[in-house]
Parts: C-alpha cells; sequence; structure tokens
C-alpha cells in the first residue's frame, strides 16, 4: 500500500474560455486523487477564478494571470515554479483527459519506479458548421510508440500533454 502522491497539473491558457473549461472538466473527471491545477493564464481575457474552482469541484486551483502574453514555455514555467506536486503534467486549454489518464500513469510509475512516464495520444479532427456547431469528424491515435531514445533525439514524439514526470 502507499499514499497517493499529489499530482500539479499545469494548465496553459490564452482567450479560449470555452475550451479551457472543457479542459478542466476533463481533470475533474479524473479517478485519482488528490491533483492540484495550477491555472496559467497568459495574459489572455478576464477568466472567472470562481467559476473555474467550481468546475474543478473542490481540486485545489491555483491561478495566476500573467499581464502580457509571455509565450507557452514561459507560462509553463511559472506553472512549474508554483506547483507543489510530487509527480507534474502539462495540459494546455484545447485538449482533454480521458478520466483514467493519472490513474494509470501514477500507477504504472510508482510500480515500476519510473521518474517518467507517458501515454498514447487520440487525435480527435471536428468539423464546424454555423448551424449544427461542432461535430467529431474523426478519431484516431496518433501517437502510440514504444519509447525510443534515439527517436526522441530525433524528433519529440511525445506530446507534453501525455507525460507525467
Amino acid at each position: 500500500m502507499y499514499k497517493n502522491p499529489l499530482v500539479s497539473l499545469v494548465v496553459r491558457t490564452k482567450d479560449r474560455p470555452q475550451l479551457l473549461k472543457k479542459a478542466l472538466n476533463s481533470i475533474n473527471r479524473q479517478s485519482y486523487r488528490p491533483v492540484e491545477v495550477i491555472l496559467v493564464n497568459d495574459g489572455g481575457c478576464d477568466l472567472s477564478e470562481k467559476e473555474m474552482q467550481h468546475l474543478l469541484q473542490g481540486i485545489q486551483l491555483q491561478y495566476i494571470k500573467l499581464e502580457t502574453n509571455r509565450g507557452r514555455a514561459a507560462a509553463g514555467n511559472v506553472g512549474l515554479d508554483n506547483s507543489n506536486g510530487q509527480y507534474i503534467g502539462f495540459l494546455d486549454d484545447d485538449d482533454e483527459l480521458l478520466s483514467d489518464h493519472l490513474a494509470i500513469l501514477i500507477d504504472t510509475t510508482l510500480e515500476n519506479r519510473h521518474i517518467i512516464v507517458y501515454s498514447d495520444c487520440e487525435m480527435v479532427e471536428y468539423e464546424y458548421d454555423r448551424k449544427k456547431g461542432l461535430t467529431e469528424k474523426q478519431a484516431y491515435v496518433l501517437y502510440s510508440d514504444d519509447f525510443s531514445y534515439e527517436m526522441l533525439l530525433l524528433a519529440n514524439y511525445i506530446p507534453l500533454n501525455c507525460l507525467l514526470f
């Protein structure tokens, strides 16, 4: 038996509040706890911290609003600097996690004593119609490769939101 370690999820956003809500809902649906969210608004539109906290339903939220746009890497670094978790992951505002994502990654890292683990990545393409709105066009697994150090040096084939370290 082991105590569940805290996982920090750094969520970067800028001017996409509707997508952000879907991303936060996917965090709330995680079967794993404890989780904290470090939400970094990279100089974007105003967000209601109260509404974001409501979407997370009790998951700890740190909301950091950068006054000016500093870019994804800088926003990610701000999130890292403010995280408290033993493990850290990333989720951008236009991505979502499957409900067992964190549980599977944490179990894998604890059982195998890995310091970094990653998952497959499913790509979902949508089509927009003014009358129908967004409809799913197709979904497929885009990244599902076994680890290769050589391949990692040539091309980063592991999306950031699939990593937990």
